[in-house]
């Protein structure tokens, strides 16, 4: 049987193994990081706002500076929160909804809006801010129980 021989040169094992030993604590606390940032999300919200006196408006704005995973377009599946104003007359809104993305169109998309229970369609011309996605577990369960819906009416002329 053939003797193994090592790659690294001799007297060279000790600084190769301080080496790896480095690597993976760095690999470590970026890892720690990673999930620290998950928890500081819905620990700054809770730090920052007051439910009891903060308007929907103020509410959202603290959503949209701590949940800053944003994307231009949203996607199926995806969880994410926005501005929206419609272009249809006569009908009531959620300018801030929290939706559940079901579908995309050329015209827009449909959602499930969590504020309202229900689907709704949404015009991209009505969407005025980007899309804060919003990842499934706690960040969602602890948002869907903020109180920053906002509902208006679009009452024209």
């Amino acid at each position: 049987m053939a003797k193994k021989v090592s790659k690294i040169p001799k007297g060279q094992i000790k600084p190769f193994l301080v080496s790896q030993k480095e690597k993976l604590e760095t690999q470590r606390k970026e890892k720690e990081e990673l999930a620290s940032k998950k928890l500081n999300r819905i620990e700054r919200m809770q730090r920052e706002i007051s439910q009891a006196t903060d308007s929907p408006d103020k509410l959202m704005q603290i959503i949209q500076s701590i949940f800053d995973d944003i994307e231009t377009y949203p996607r199926p599946g995806n969880i994410y929160t926005f501005v929206y104003t419609p272009k249809t007359p006569e009908i009531l809104y959620d300018q801030h909804p929290l939706s559940i993305i079901d579908s995309i169109t050329l015209s827009g998309f449909r959602g499930y809006n969590v504020h309202w229970s229900e689907f709704r369609n949404y015009v991209w011309e009505g969407v005025g801010s980007s899309f804060h996605k919003i990842k499934k577990g706690d960040e969602f369960n602890y948002l869907r129980d903020i109180p920053y819906k906002k509902i208006l009416s679009t009452r024209f002329g």
